[in-house]
This record gives structure tokens, sequence and C-alpha cells, in this order.
């Protein structure tokens, strides 16, 4: 017969949580629980491991079974759990923890259409039905006519060789081509090709750029935070087709989103809030982590509010008047035109002076907000606007003194907006939560008591002050949907219902549909590797690897998102990434368009930012 066999651990499936140590930390949390004391832990995984060294001085044959480790672990001053209890806990969380490897698996697949029979083969404590049971669930390993060989079971190895000798005998020697991976140099290689077989040897998946060099900078050695976060998604990378962008996102925004929801979501059960608005759209991602999270915050309700500033802002307007409508939104830049729309009104339905297009944005915008007939007009929408705003939160909203909204940047003008009515309605002001908020950003007087991981007006220094320049890729492209904007809402059967714009967003649905399965499985793996318990240092180097980021992007990255366009005002389309020679390069993300112009600009960079340090020290 033909044989293509190969090894499991690091070949064919990854431990997300990055080692085994890792895994005994996970294990120690199912155990003693999260409130455990850190030395208590530590203890825990000391235990466990000595257990499994002393099983092998002890034993007098090639490997060790999981029993054997367990009968030499006294947990007894830490747990009144069993031993056989926590063993099983261990078989659990490793088939939770391992995930398929496919670029290899889809090896193991053309070898299968090729007839070749199939056999796994591991150098491993655990038990054979654990790691059958894995392959089995991945659709890996086809029970009926694969074979699986582990060395607990036979108390053989690779190591030694003599693993594979026992599989000659077990086939009888009825094997005319035997190819064998794997990725251990001796275990899978030398003594493979020393027992005649055609060996080959593939490397073990490396970390991703930024979280991966993040390792070499640990602060936690005990719970090791940036090499849990960089093996988390280097294994959700690894577990699917390999793609530039996908690689971008998990390498730098997946766990900055992930930890920053997780931190929002902590903050609001140590505040009391019972329930958290995530505003549409750009909060859209943060909502579905936030509903993975769900499971350690039962107490808080998660709604995805359909608001914009279309819905919010005239209805928060003291009175009619130019002064009012620039106390709460500055023009920016804006024409007339849309500004008034972010107000939900139509420059079409108002009056205008005959010499509009002689006047500028300022002085059209005066003369519009001063004349009678369009002040009665947009008090006349203002009524309508604040009635179903109003009608809308009630219905949606359980407690209104008792809610926290969230964003991921801004200015806080939409929070100035709402706490504005709240406060006219005799409500207690809104708790908001964002990412980033911008340096002209609302005074807490003015808008409310807010929390943010970064602020732009104190990143001034270091490779934080170039973060500001990533604000349009963080809310277009990497918190992007294919949802239209909510322009209004309606009525029907005592039911609010939002209504929404027209615009054509199919383009961002593939976009969206991968931002939003990274973002979950990153989320779903804090989750079961119990990463939250470091979040604060896992959010910390997130933005530290952001910043670098945005300093010195990677080639690859940029040439990942030069395609895409994004808008400050929803109309006018600018594109992410550009050339030097271009008319549009002074718009476009500066970093990004010269790294994306010359390949070599990496190291130009570097280069520069050396010799600018050197001058300042």
């Amino acid at each position: 017969m033909k044989i293509a066999s190969f090894d499991i651990f690091d070949t064919l499936l990854l431990l997300s949580c990055g080692n085994e140590e890792q895994m005994f930390r996970i294990l120690g949390y199912n155990i003693l629980g999260n409130d455990v004391n850190l030395m208590d832990l530590c203890e825990f995984i000391r235990i466990r491991k000595m257990g499994e060294q002393t099983a092998h001085m002890q034993t007098t044959t090639e490997e060790i079974t999981t029993e054997d480790i367990y009968k030499q672990c006294d947990f007894s001053a830490l747990t009144a759990v069993p031993n056989s209890d926590i063993m099983e806990t261990e078989f659990s969380l490793m088939a939770q923890l391992l995930i398929p490897i496919w670029k290899n698996i889809a090896c193991l697949k053309k070898y299968r259409q090729q007839g070749y029979h199939i056999i796994f083969i591991s150098d491993m404590h655990l038990p054979e039905k654990v790691l059958k049971e894995v392959l089995m669930k991945w659709h890996i390993m086809e029970e009926e006519y694969d074979k699986i060989y582990v060395s607990s079971e036979y108390l053989k190895t690779k190591h030694h060789g003599t693993l594979y000798q026992h599989i000659f005998s077990d086939l009888n020697n009825n094997i005319s081509t035997w190819h064998h991976y794997g990725d251990n140099h001796r275990s899978d290689y030398l003594m493979a090709k020393r027992n005649g077989i055609k060996a080959h040897l593939l490397s073990s998946p490396v970390q991703l750029p930024y979280t991966g060099k993040a390792i070499y900078s640990e602060t936690n050695y005990i719970e090791q935070p940036r090499k849990l976060i960089a093996s988390i998604v280097r294994s959700i990378y690894q577990s699917d087709y390999e793609d530039i962008y996908r690689k971008l996102v998990l390498d730098i925004i997946a766990p900055l989103f992930v930890s920053q929801v997780y931190d929002i979501l902590n903050d609001a059960h140590n505040k009391k809030i019972k329930q958290l608005l995530f505003f549409a759209r750009d909060s859209y991602m943060f909502y579905l982590i936030a509903k993975e999270f769900s499971v350690l915050f039962p107490d808080i309700k998660l709604t995805y509010f359909y608001v914009s500033r279309r819905t919010l802002y005239l209805p928060c307007i003291e009175d009619i008047s130019y002064t009012s409508f620039l106390k709460l939104k500055g023009i920016k830049g804006l024409s007339a035109q849309d500004y008034l729309d972010q107000f939900g009104l139509d420059i079409k339905d108002l009056e205008l002076p005959v010499d509009k297009d002689k006047l500028s944005t300022e002085q059209l915008l005066h003369t519009i907000l001063s004349n009678d007939f369009n002040i009665k007009k947009i008090e006349s929408v203002r009524n309508t606007m604040t009635s179903h705003l109003l009608k809308y939160f009630r219905q949606e909203v359980t407690d209104m003194n008792n809610v926290g909204m969230v964003d991921i940047t801004g200015s806080r003008s939409s929070q100035e907006a709402l706490n504005r009515l709240f406060k006219r309605k005799g409500h207690n002001s809104l708790f908001a939560y964002y990412l980033l908020v911008s340096e002209d950003r609302k005074s807490i007087k003015d808008a409310g008591q807010f929390k943010a991981s970064l602020l732009c007006d104190f990143m001034k220094n270091g490779i934080q002050k170039y973060i500001g320049d990533l604000v349009l890729l963080l809310e277009d492209v990497f918190s992007v949907t294919d949802q239209n904007r909510t322009v209004s809402y309606q009525e029907a059967n005592h039911q609010i219902t939002p209504i929404f714009d027209a615009s054509n967003n199919e383009k961002k649905t593939e976009v969206m549909n991968t931002n939003t399965t990274l973002f979950t499985q990153v989320a779903k793996g804090f989750i079961s590797c119990h990463a939250y318990n470091c979040n604060n240092e896992i959010l910390s180097i997130s933005i530290w690897n952001l910043g670098h980021f945005a300093m010195n992007p990677r080639y690859e990255y940029v040439k990942a998102i030069e395609l895409f366009t994004i808008s400050e005002n929803g109309n006018s389309q600018q594109a992410v990434i550009s050339r030097l020679w271009r008319k549009d390069f002074k718009k476009s993300w500066f970093r990004g368009s010269l790294v994306g112009s010359f390949r070599y600009s990496n190291f130009l960079l570097t280069v520069l930012m050396w010799i600018k340090n050197k001058k300042y020290k």
C-alpha cells in the first residue's frame, strides 16, 4: 500500500493559546475560578508541569500517559476537585483549543485523492481518543479508512524511531511507498529517513509581524498576555486561507477592537450601567464583538441603536439660529448643503438668497437661519423629529436613567446632542464610550462624562502621534458595514422603525463579512483562552502596535488597502493610498502612500526615525 503520514501538533493542528503552559494557565482558571489568586494559579501550573517531569523521570518506557502525570500531581492545597476531573477538563480544553492548519491539510487531501492511505502519528501523552475526536471534529480524519498512532497508546515514540517500526510491523511491512510530513527535525525528519521513509520537514507556523514582535518586549512573564494574543491571532490566520487583508486585520485591528470592547463592558459593569446603545453604523463591529462577550456580562443589555447625526442634531438644538447650530456642530469646510444634511434638512426645501452663489458657506448659512420662513419650516421639522426620537428611545431603552452609549470615534457632538435632550426631559446624562476622541471634542461640561482609550490632544509624542492619521481607516475600512444611514423614523401600529437612505453599499459587503468573521473569532479566542484576565495589558500593547503601524506601515499591508476609498462627509470619495506624483496625494494617508509608492520605503522611514531620535538624545 501507499502511505502518507502526518504529525499532528504544529503540522495539522495548532494550539490557539500558543503552548501547553498557557493551556495549563487556562486549565487553572477553569478549575480554580477567574478570581483565583495569581500565586495560587502559578502553583497550579507548577504542580501540573512538575507532575509531567516526575512521570518522565520515573518511567522505564519511552513514553508516558496523562494518567501517569496526574498520579504525580497533588492539587489538594488548592482545590477539592479530584485529579480525575481535572484530567478530563484538560482533555476537554485540549479538544477546544486545537485549531486546524488548513494549508497543510490541503497537502493531506492531495495524497488522499491520489489513493494513499492516511496515517496520523503523534508523540504525545494524551490518549488517542482525544486527538481522534479533534481530527474527526474538523473532518480531517476519515474514521473508516485512516489510522492513528499515538505514542501514549504504544509507549513507543517517533523520537526514538520505534513508533515507525511498530507501524511497519502493524501493517505487515506491506508498504510500497511511505511519505511522512512533520515539523520536528529529529522526530519527523531524521528518524523517519533513518527508517527508510521519504521524510518532508514542514516549518511551524510563524507569528504575525506586529503581535509577534511584541512578544520580545513581554512585561508580564507569568501570564504572558502578549504571547497569548499573538498566538490567538496566529492560529486564526493559519486556520483559514492566507490573505494579506486578513493578516492585517488579525495582526493590528482585531486585538485592539476586541480588547477595547471588553474594556467597555467591564467598565460599564463596574459602573452598574444596565444597557449599552451601540450607535449605527460605526459601532456595528463593536456590537458584534460585545454579543460574543455577553456570556461574561449577562447583566448588561446590548442594543444596536439606529441613529445618525441626521436624526440627533436637530431635535437637540436649543433654538433655530445660526449661533445654536454652530455651537453644536462646526462647519469644518463642508458646503451649506452637506452641513444642513447632517441636521436632516434639505437645502432645496428652504428659501435661499438670490446671490447665494457669491456667499461663503458661513454667510449663506447665516442668511438661511435668519429667514423667518426657514425658521418656521425648520421648527416644524424639529418637532416631528424630536417626537419620533423620544418615542424610539423609550421603545428601545429599558431604563432611561441607567444607560450608556458606544461610538468608535468622534468629537462627542452626538453625546452632547442627546444629553441636551435628556436634560430637557428630566433624565440622567448618558455616559459614553469611545475608542478615540478628537482634539476638538466637546467638554465634559457640555457633553457629559466619557471614557476613551485614545485622546488625540495627548498623542503628541512617540509613535502614538501618528495614530490620528488612521481615524478614517478605523471608521470607513475596519468598521465598514453595508447598512444605509438612518435618515428619519416612521410610526406604524405604535411602533417606531428607522428609515434609511437609498445609497448602494453592496461593494462593502465582502469587507464587512471578513471583518465580522475575524473579530468574532478573536473574541471567541479571548473567552476560550481567558485572555480577558489580562485585558489591560493586551489593550495597551494593541495601541502600541497600532502606533507602529501608523508610523511605518508594512508594505504588504499598505498594498492590501490601497484600493479602498473613504469619505469624510458621505459624498466625495477619497483614495486611502495614493502615490507621491498624484494630485490627491496630500489628501491621502501620507505614510501609507509613501510606503505604497516605493517598495523599500520601510527601510527609509526606519533610518529617518533613527536619525531623528538620535538628534534629540
